[in-house]
């Protein structure tokens, strides 16, 4: 009984380490009052696009958090400007609500991946 335990415990513990490794997240920069972000927006909730990949929202014109994680990954990407909404996955980018819209359907009908290993703490 005890060895079937730890051998179900061991599997549980290997499954959670290997999903968890390779964390992929798209990043959303948007503009609270923004337009074009609230396109994006839009978009997303008529297509249920967080269902279909991973994808994480940040507010940039009144969270200082977050608008520092916008110029670090600007930074790292290579993006000099400072418009929003800005879409990264990996260190590709998009910005502008038709650039991402078109994107995230290449995404869902499979011609783009989500980058692997891309989160909000890399």
């Amino acid at each position: 009984m005890l060895k079937k335990l730890s051998s179900a415990v061991l599997g549980l513990m290997a499954f959670l380490l290997l999903t968890q490794s390779v964390s992929a997240e798209l990043m959303l920069f948007v503009g609270d009052g923004c337009s074009h972000c609230a396109n994006v927006e839009k978009y997303m909730k008529d297509y249920d696009v967080a269902l279909k990949m991973p994808i994480k929202i940040y507010e940039v014109w009144y969270n200082e958090t977050n608008r520092a994680l916008y110029t670090k990954k600007s930074e790292e990407i290579g993006y000099t400007g400072q418009s929003v909404p800005l879409l990264v996955n990996g260190m590709e980018y998009k910005v502008g609500d038709t650039p991402i819209i078109s994107y995230f359907d290449d995404i869902i009908t499979g011609k783009v991946k989500v980058a692997q290993g891309t989160d909000a703490t890399d």
